[in-house]
C-alpha cells in the first residue's frame, strides 16, 4: 500500500538512534525469552505412527566443506519403504 510517495511499510530511517537500538534490544529480548521455538506444540494424531502405514528409515550423514575449513554440517535423509533403487526399465 502507497500513501502519498512514502509505503506504508515500517520504515526504521525515521527512529532516532536510541529508538532503533531501544527496538532491537526488544527484539533481541523477545527471542531469548521465547526460545525461538514454541515448545508447548501437540502433534496431531496425524503425526503419530498409524497401523498399515510402511515405516521407512531414517539415516544421519556428515558433510564437510573444503571451500570454508572446519565446516560440518550433519544432514538426514528419509527413504520410504516403497523406494525401489532399481527403477525399471523404459519400454
Amino acid at each position: 500500500m502507497t500513501i502519498g510517495r512514502e509505503s506504508a511499510v515500517f520504515r526504521h530511517d525515521y527512529l532516532t538512534h536510541a529508538a532503533r537500538a531501544n527496538w532491537r534490544l526488544t527484539l533481541a529480548l523477545f527471542s531469548l525469552a521465547n526460545g525461538f521455538a514454541f515448545d508447548d506444540y501437540q502433534l496431531g494424531p496425524d503425526s503419530m505412527a498409524q497401523e498399515g502405514v510402511p515405516r521407512g528409515t531414517v539415516t544421519q550423514h556428515r558433510w564437510t566443506r573444503e571451500v570454508f575449513p572446519g565446516t560440518v554440517r550433519s544432514y538426514w535423509i528419509y527413504v520410504p519403504a516403497q523406494y525401489d533403487p532399481v527403477p525399471p526399465l523404459a519400454s
